[in-house]
């Protein structure tokens, strides 16, 4: 489940698990039904009882601090530190993580280093890593290149925790 946005948004969004699920299952059993969320709203309750309908649940995490990640996300309700709250309370889910230089950065060493602190402290089940691949609002937002996102993956499967590179 994805879009132009945040879909635990949708006023319905329960019931639309549902039919999903129920469609999955009917004409599509091997497929798996995947959620992309920024996470902030998965502590409300109507969501949560709907997560274990879903079969991989990947939560954004593309900073380390509250200043980088609303440089990067924009404003979203709630902290950064209510997100994070929310992601500890997760038993199952994966972690999806947008790496990026230029005007706005979460590539620094230092910024790396706690992002990786963050996401052990986190315990995902998986981190996908990536840069952006298309055009963005900024000419001065570039993509890392593949050896910095080796390198990220690198500290984290050496820290235990499963990593893959896009």
């Amino acid at each position: 489940m994805a879009g132009n946005g945040e879909p635990t948004m949708h006023p319905n969004f329960p019931e639309i698990v549902c039919q999903i699920r129920k469609i999955v299952d009917k004409f599509y059993p091997d497929a798996k039904f995947v959620l992309l969320t920024n996470g902030i709203h998965l502590d409300n309750l109507e969501i949560q009882k709907c997560l274990p309908l879903i079969d991989s649940l990947n939560v954004k995490l593309d900073a380390a601090d509250e200043i980088t990640y609303k440089k990067i996300n924009g404003p979203i309700k709630g902290t950064f530190a209510d997100l994070i709250r929310i992601i500890k309370q997760l038993k199952k889910f994966n972690l999806q993580a947008m790496f990026l230089d230029g005007v706005v950065s979460n590539v620094s060493p230092e910024h790396i280093e706690k992002w990786v602190q963050l996401v052990c402290e986190l315990k995902p089940q998986q981190v996908q890593i990536y840069t952006i691949e298309r055009s963005t609002p900024s000419d001065k937002i570039m993509p890392v290149n593949k050896e910095l996102l080796q390198h990220i993956r690198d500290q984290l499967l050496d820290k235990g925790i499963n990593a893959q590179c896009y």
